[in-house]
Parts: C-alpha cells; structure tokens; sequence
C-alpha cells in the first residue's frame, strides 16, 4: 500500500513539472526566438554596439564593446548576412532569481553555413544576452565570446 501511494505521487510530481515545462516554454520561447531575430538584424546592419548595449552585465563584464564588435565584425565578413536560421534545440534554466534560456540554432549565411549557441537572461519579456558562440568552417575559431 505505502508502494502504490509512493509510486501515486511520483507520477503526479512528474506530471507537474511537465505541465510546467510545457507552460514555460510556450511563455518563455517566443520572447527568446524574437531576441535572436532582432541579433541577426542587428548583426546584418552592423549595428554591433547595440548589441553590447542591449547584452546582459554578465555579457558585457567578459570584455569591453571593442571586442564584442570585433568578434560581430568578423562573423559579418565572413559569413554576409543571415539567409535563414532554425532553432534545433533549446533549454530553460529556471533559478530563483533569473530565468535562461539556452537555444542552438542551425543558420545559413551567404558565404556558409554555421552553429549558433546563444544563452539569454530573461527579465519579464525582454531577452538579454548573456553568451554567443558560432561555429562554422569559415571562421577559423575566432568568433566565441
């Protein structure tokens, strides 16, 4: 009997949290995903400060805007503008004091394809970037920040 009540509750625990999940993602994706569209704008138009501008502190404390330009400029030479990009994975990390979102996307540029890994820290709606990273054959390792 104190199996059966034990098994009851595990499954309703489980349950729970998948209904959770499945409540946060469908709150949490979209605001995520339409960050990512507005980072590929800004990246065509090489509007690469307000990028950093807009990026989380823990972006910014990885090194001064120079450099988030730079690593922005050398993806954009490389690559050209992003033709289409697919989200292929995502993660919710749920914290006490921050929600992320981890997202893996599959993009096609001009000049290539490439793997983008972004994390965002969402506060309510607005999306905020805590890490980029990008491989693809035509960047030669020298885009991650």
């Amino acid at each position: 009997m104190q199996f059966r009540r034990r098994t009851e509750c595990l499954f309703l625990s489980l349950l729970g949290m998948m209904v959770l999940s499945t409540g946060c993602s469908q709150v949490l994706l979209p605001s995520a995903r339409s960050a990512v569209e507005m980072f590929h704008l800004q990246l065509d138009t090489g509007n690469y400060d307000r990028i950093y501008e807009d990026a989380d502190p823990a972006f910014q404390a990885l090194g001064p805007e120079s450099s988030a330009a730079h690593l922005f400029s050398v993806v954009h030479q490389r690559l050209g503008k992003v033709q289409a990009s697919d989200m292929v994975g995502y993660q919710i990390q749920a914290g006490l004091t921050e929600i992320r979102v981890i997202m893996r996307y599959r993009s096609v540029f001009d000049r290539g394809t490439a793997q983008e890994d972004f994390i965002w820290n969402l506060l309510g709606s607005h999306a905020r970037l805590v890490s980029y990273s990008i491989d693809s054959g035509g960047m030669n390792g020298e885009a991650d920040q």
